[in-house]
């Protein structure tokens, strides 16, 4: 298809070399639950094809189950402290550096069994399709 993956990730016809975001910029809230938090990481004024997300959980924090209404691979980062990811009936403690790739589609949590804050980076195609499992 001669399209590179540059092409491919950039929304508009406006070619800028780079985006310096100096600080860090106010991280507006995706979603909140009781005992975990999901920020967006890049303003809302960046227009991006995929999501590029942080998941704090603090100390003995969770998310709820969740998956995404069709296939679409993640990519997590653990940026700070151990998490525990549950993917189906797979566990995986995760440390800070450790990366996991996986497919949304699969119903998953993370939980933090420890007494420290953590954070996870998430990147995936299109967030807006992941729901919690009720």
């Amino acid at each position: 298809m001669n399209v590179t993956l540059v092409d491919l990730l950039m929304m508009n016809s406006e070619h800028r070399e780079a985006r310096f975001l100096p600080g860090a910029p106010s991280a507006e809230i995706v979603t909140k639950w009781p005992r975990a938090s999901l920020h967006h990481i890049l303003p809302p004024c960046e227009q991006t094809n995929y999501s590029l997300l942080m998941l704090e959980l603090p100390p003995h924090g969770r998310t709820p189950k969740r998956s995404a209404r069709r296939s679409m691979k993640e990519v997590a980062l653990v940026l700070k402290g151990r998490v525990t990811f549950k993917l189906e009936k797979e566990e995986y403690d995760m440390r800070q550096g450790d990366m996991i790739h996986f497919d949304l589609m699969s119903p998953h949590a993370w939980l933090n069994h420890h007494s420290a804050a953590a954070r996870v980076v998430l990147f995936n195609s299109n967030f807006t399709e992941v729901a919690d499992i009720s």
